[in-house]
């Protein structure tokens, strides 16, 4: 299966920040300017993470994590100030069955990953140099096939 847009956030600059969900080649993660008359400008070449099935972006202490169901990790990207997308780690954390949807809480200081298929959420704190440290696995009683998840 060829890759398709799936995932997106926007960086600091307002650039669309663009994840791609493949089960091969891998997924990707690019940075694109969008037009006044709607079009996309490639800006960062979206970067390959060497993961299968990336499914949601969610951006904490200045880099942005990818949820890859299909391997059942998160990568850790950032993006510089021109744009420009770099992969800093494709497995910043691993054994998720089922990552899918993330989102962040306490300023970015934390990040919680709905494992879909594990019926359970993942709770990461995020360290200063965007390092991920799994703090708890809460079990989602009847979560088996969960989808959504939301933080204050």
């Amino acid at each position: 299966m060829p890759g398709g847009p799936f995932a997106f956030t926007f960086d600091p600059a307002g650039r669309l920040a663009l994840v791609t969900a493949a089960l091969t080649p891998a997924s990707t993660f690019g940075t694109f300017t969008i037009n006044a008359h709607g079009t996309l400008t490639t800006v960062g070449a979206p970067v390959s993470n060497g993961q299968i099935a990336a499914c949601w972006v969610a951006a904490a202490r200045g880099f942005y994590y990818l949820a890859n169901t299909g391997s059942g990790t998160i990568s850790q990207y950032s993006i510089n100030s021109s744009g420009t997308v770099t992969l800093v780690n494709p497995t910043a954390a691993a054994g998720i069955d089922g990552a899918t949807d993330m989102t962040v809480a306490g300023g970015g200081a934390f990040l919680y990953d709905q494992a879909g298929l594990g019926s359970s959420v993942e709770a990461y704190s995020v360290g200063s140099g965007g390092s991920l440290t799994l703090i708890q696995s809460q079990p989602v009683p009847d979560g088996g096939s969960q989808e959504g998840i939301a933080a204050t």
